[in-house]
């Protein structure tokens, strides 16, 4: 029996469009899970030990971002922003935003 154990595996899971900070423009992207610790057994995947993260990655610049970050990141298949709400003061922003244009807070 051989077993053999690899560091990080990237999984892509879906491709759209996503507002990137460090652009600061909505861009093309790509949804990703990366595995911490994945086993084969010959060539027979066999599990992974630690829980997976779901990733953001810009194709513009080639930056990740966690997809639970502090950021807007609205991915998906449109091209346009959507809108979202300002956890402090309820004000409908556009997701280029990274402030509350009527607080000033945050995202």
């Amino acid at each position: 029996m051989i077993l053999f154990s690899f560091k990080p595996r990237k999984r892509s899971v879906r491709t759209g469009y996503l507002f990137c900070p460090n652009c600061r423009r909505r861009t093309p992207g790509e949804m990703f899970v990366m595995t911490s610790r994945f086993y084969l057994l010959g060539f027979i995947p066999t599990g992974s030990v630690s829980e997976s993260k779901s990733f953001l990655g810009c194709r513009q610049c080639g930056e990740s971002f966690e997809e639970d970050g502090d950021w807007a990141f609205d991915f998906g298949d449109h091209i346009e922003p959507l809108l979202w709400d300002c956890r402090s003061c309820g004000e409908m922003n556009t997701n280029d935003r990274f402030h509350c244009r009527q607080c000033g807070k945050h995202i």
